[in-house]
């Protein structure tokens, strides 16, 4: 994707002015200011992550493991369950066509910008 490089630090609007510059961004508000799920427009089967890592919400610790060979254990938000339509989605996502831009904070505060790792 032109405009990212890898474990460069970008701002949530940084993100939506590279994947999304047509539409508005109002930071923590909409898609693109809050939620941690993004599908990008117009690239059907492409989304963003915008991970939080070792966070918590609403009572339940988000255990999301990088394992030595850097593949990363995701966990869903608590209400989402496997028949869901977007988990399925993400379970038999193909690479070869679809991409998921992976942003990660690794300090959980607004104030932190995610960092793209992959």
């Amino acid at each position: 994707m032109p405009g990212l490089t890898l474990y460069q630090d970008y701002s949530r609007e940084d993100v939506h002015n590279i994947f999304s510059p047509h539409t508005l961004f109002h930071m923590g508000s909409g898609t693109w200011g809050l939620t941690g799920i993004i599908p990008i427009p117009e690239r059907n089967g492409d989304f963003i992550f915008m991970v939080t890592y070792g966070s918590s919400q609403s009572g339940h610790d988000f255990d999301e493991p990088i394992s030595k060979e850097g593949v990363i254990i995701w966990q869903s938000q608590p209400n989402q369950k496997l028949h869901f339509p977007q988990i399925q989605q993400f379970m038999t996502h193909d690479e070869l066509n679809n991409s998921i831009y992976l942003f990660l904070r690794t300090q959980p505060s607004r104030a932190t910008t995610p960092t793209l790792v992959f």
